[in-house]
């Protein structure tokens, strides 16, 4: 495989826009750091709030814009303090979603009554709480806690058996009629199960538009052929994926789910848990390195910030994070028999060699009151701190060496 040009990027990027990321300067610094897709996550999003987000973003990037779909998922409704913990064998009711939880009820995105069956065992959000259901009539839904756990606000449901539910929220068709009128013209669609549902979702538009399919059920993996044959592109959401498939097996259903869209040439984007821990810290862990760079190694087509750029506290260097390891794999990779490569220095705080001659010469004694009359020019972090490098000498374009011991300060 020879070595790309460092300008033609193939592995596109994108990021889920959240209340950490919603704000002008850091979309735009988003978008500087390599962004290629802005994504709306309507599982997130109050439908009253569409119009604006687009219509800022649409102000604030040119990049393109993606609304992702609720889907047809079974949620939880709103709990009371946004969570409850449940102890094993409590009894619980299961209500519809306009009553709020407590610790005696759950509020369902369904009408229990026409869903559970007596039996059926509900995974609440990631296997946190398990209940089995041992009544169901029209007047009442009870379940038995056999595992207990955590039970948010707007978590998933996993039950253990295929329930038909419509492809769309009526959310979900209220943000089409929005992304019509805004010119949005890619659609990420929640929960694909078969290709029945990627020609419902055209049939809402009337102009053609990008459908990206995410596999994220046991229904998508056995319809995957069809899936692939409608769609523009394929997401493998690895967290709601692990829901249904033990957590242990998701390594080789993301590989299958790859393999068989290579087989029907459609793009491939992974999602979930790629710089889990930048939510909270400005570096990422080396596990998470070592996930991405292989993920990439296999060929996908694209990486998702989720959580990262939504919620997380460092949405831009999530960013910049992922656009260094797409770069270090798709320009740098043939180096790897070069020692010389693995001592080279870190560039997230280097800027690039641009020649010239390195002169280096403090003014000790300037008189600083003058600053205040020359004019001011506004730049972002990442300028500054390429200034500040350039001015006091801690990187030379020549050389590219340390000498100031600020270098470990940042700005971006």
């Amino acid at each position: 495989m020879q070595k790309r040009n460092k300008k033609s990027k193939k592995v596109k990027i994108m990021a889920t826009v959240g209340p950490s990321s919603f704000d002008e300067s850091i979309i735009r610094k988003m978008d500087l750091s390599g962004i290629d897709v802005f994504r709306v996550n309507m599982s997130h999003t109050n439908i009253e709030d569409l119009r604006d987000i687009l219509s800022s973003l649409r102000k604030w990037t040119s990049k393109e814009i993606c609304i992702d779909t609720e889907g047809s998922q079974i949620r939880t409704g709103m709990i009371k303090e946004n969570n409850i913990e449940v102890k094993s064998h409590r009894i619980i009711e299961f209500v519809p979603v306009y009553v709020k939880g407590d610790l005696n009820k759950i509020p369902l995105s369904v009408n229990p009554w026409e869903v559970l069956l007596p039996g059926d065992v509900l995974k609440i959000d990631f296997h946190s709480a398990i209940i089995q259901i041992i009544k169901s009539d029209d007047n009442i839904v009870l379940g038995r806690v056999l595992e207990g756990g955590i039970i948010g606000s707007n978590k998933g449901i996993c039950i253990d058996r295929d329930i038909k539910l419509p492809g769309f929220t009526s959310k979900d068709i209220k943000s089409f009629a929005i992304a019509i009128e805004l010119g949005i013209r890619i659609i990420a669609l929640s929960f694909a199960s078969s290709a029945k549902d990627v020609i419902c979702l055209r049939k809402y538009f009337d102009d053609e538009i990008k459908v990206i399919s995410k596999i994220e059920s046991i229904q998508g993996i056995n319809h995957l052929e069809s899936i692939c044959k409608e769609s523009d592109a394929i997401l493998i959401d690895r967290g709601d994926l692990s829901r249904e498939v033990p957590i242990e097996k998701i390594s080789f259903a993301q590989r299958h789910i790859q393999k068989k869209a290579n087989e029907f040439q459609t793009p491939v984007y992974v999602a979930t848990n790629l710089l889990e821990s930048m939510v909270n810290n400005c570096k990422p862990t080396r596990a998470e390195i070592n996930d991405i760079t292989s993920t990439l190694f296999s060929g996908v087509d694209g990486l998702v910030l989720a959580a990262e750029s939504a919620i997380g506290k460092f949405p831009v260097e999530s960013t910049r994070m992922i656009a260094r390891i797409i770069n270090e794999v798709e320009n740098n990779f043939v180096q790897m028999d070069d020692v010389n490569y693995f001592c080279s220095l870190p560039t997230d705080r280097i800027i690039e060699p641009h020649g010239g001659e390195l002169v280096q010469n403090f003014f000790r004694d300037f008189d600083y009151k003058n600053l205040k009359g020359l004019p001011s020019l506004e730049v972002d972090d990442e300028i500054l701190s390429d200034t500040v490098k350039i001015a006091e000498g801690t990187y030379s374009p020549l050389n590219c060496f340390y000498e100031l011991r600020r270098t470990d300060v940042g700005f971006g």
